[in-house]
């Protein structure tokens, strides 16, 4: 008898509609974290690396202009930006001046432009930025660079690349904390015993319909439904246990099953005001004019 009792118990599963959700939730973080990846691998340092050749070409065209192609080579380069940036606003101001003075300040300019540009995709080295034959890599990059054809590279910024590396870490991780969460849910289970009405919850306490002080759906638009338990329950005395039936099913009939036989008077009553409304539907209906009468009177 007891294997025959055993053997008519119900557990929850998911149901479809959180697992839909679920699933479309990890897919869009995942592709958030793989276009993340893409961008910060792959996109934005290709743009990085032409804007770097576009600024090497400005910067050797200024030290042919000025007569500096001997001095284009940076041995230091980190330690040459690390020079040149806090002086920014001065080489700006002095660029615009003739002179000397204003030479050496455009040409300083575009080194700082350039290495500030390697400085973003990690080629800050001096393989970079040492050359053997400066003319002839200025006529290279005259081909590429010069034609009424060639499109200017946008620049990268500071923030750019690990801004993307951001973007890939919080899709990654988003997706997988939502996999994990939705892996424990399903876990969580709860279990029925539909010829004594008696509904297990998760933690191992039950109660019956006898139990129950009362049904409290003030959030059921929301498919949370509360079961105040009765304050002689030995295990859940006076508790309100909530109850989420968007994730598991049919823990929302077994519920409603379970305050129909606990109060039946307030089922009855819940009965009557949807055959209420029900009717007053249907007369507002009947009451409308039909296509055919509405354009017999237009």
């Amino acid at each position: 008898m007891a294997d025959e009792q055993t053997s008519t118990k119900q557990t929850t599963w998911l149901t479809s509609r959180f697992k839909i959700k679920t699933g479309l939730f990890v897919i869009a973080l995942a592709l958030l974290g793989v276009l993340g990846w893409y961008d910060a691998s792959i996109k934005y340092p290709a743009r990085g690396q032409d804007s770097a050749s576009y600024l090497l070409r400005e910067y050797l065209e200024k030290a042919n202009q000025h007569g500096y192609m001997l001095r284009t080579s940076v041995a230091d380069p980190a330690g040459e930006l690390d020079s040149l940036k806090p002086r920014r606003g001065e080489l700006i101001k002095a660029a615009e001046s003739e002179g000397v003075a204003g030479a050496q300040a455009q040409f300083d300019l575009a080194k700082m432009n350039w290495l500030e540009a390697l400085s973003y995709i990690n080629k800050l080295d001096a393989a970079n930025t040492t050359f053997d034959n400066p003319h002839g890599l200025r006529d290279e990059l005259n081909d590429v660079w010069g034609k009424a054809s060639a499109k200017v590279p946008k620049p990268l910024k500071a923030y750019d690349i690990p801004v993307q590396w951001i973007i890939m870490g919080v899709g990654a991780v988003g997706a997988l904390l939502l996999l994990l969460n939705a892996i424990i849910i399903g876990m969580k289970k709860y279990h029925w015993d539909p010829e004594t009405k008696t509904l297990t919850i998760p933690g191992g306490a039950s109660f019956t319909p006898s139990d129950l002080a009362d049904v409290d759906k003030r959030k059921w638009d929301k498919f949370l439904v509360f079961c105040s338990i009765k304050k002689s329950h030995p295990q859940l005395g006076g508790k309100e246990i909530k109850f989420d039936v968007y994730r598991y099913e049919p823990l929302e009939a077994w519920i409603l099953e379970m305050e129909a036989e606990a109060f039946p008077d307030r089922v009855e009553e819940q009965k009557g005001e949807e055959a209420a409304e029900l009717t007053q539907a249907v007369e507002e209906n009947a009451n409308e004019p039909s296509h055919a009468e509405a354009a017999a009177e237009g």
